[in-house]
């Protein structure tokens, strides 16, 4: 969050990369951090901000996208879960939308993910979690999610990839 000027830190708008609230204070405080070690030892993971359009059904997405993963030359492979499919959907009567996870194909690491549908703003903040960490896409699959839940429909997908 420094800048080429000495002792200057910025964060938010300003730098002109994630214009949004939550990638704003999480950039402030990083900042703060910095700051208050007097170097800079904290940096933000701006591949794992995620950005969510609020409409009914929501969407979300985190990470590299299929057009970023192959501009970049990464050969990856995607996994889907449709919503339809999900229990807590089902129950809820929101069955538009599904689950997609970007996954680089050697590595198996979660390199992005989509949400379409109900509580798709929520959903995406755990295919961040997987993003920032590097967690492999059996991680996932592994994760035992509460059932019903929509977050189920995150390792379903997982799920997928072995099959």
């Amino acid at each position: 969050m420094k800048t080429r000027v000495p002792n200057i830190y910025a964060a938010g708008d300003v730098l002109g990369k994630y214009m949004l609230y939550h990638a704003a204070v999480k950039e402030s405080v990083v900042a703060a951090w910095n700051i208050l070690h007097g170097k800079p030892i904290y940096e933000v993971n701006f591949n794992s901000i995620p950005m969510t359009i609020f409409t009914e059904p929501e969407a979300a997405m985190v990470g590299l996208s299929e057009d970023a993963a192959k501009a970049r030359g990464i050969n990856y492979v995607t996994v889907s879960y449709p919503l339809e499919d999900d229990a807590y959907a089902q129950i809820m009567g929101v069955r538009e939308g599904w689950v997609k996870l970007i996954i680089e194909k050697e590595s198996q690491r979660v390199i992005g993910g989509v949400v379409y549908g109900e509580a798709a703003s929520m959903i995406i903040n755990e295919i961040a979690l997987a993003v920032a960490v590097n967690a492999r896409v059996k991680d996932i699959a592994l994760l035992a999610h509460q059932h019903p839940t929509i977050f189920e429909s995150i390792d379903r997908a997982a799920i997928r990839f072995s099959l």
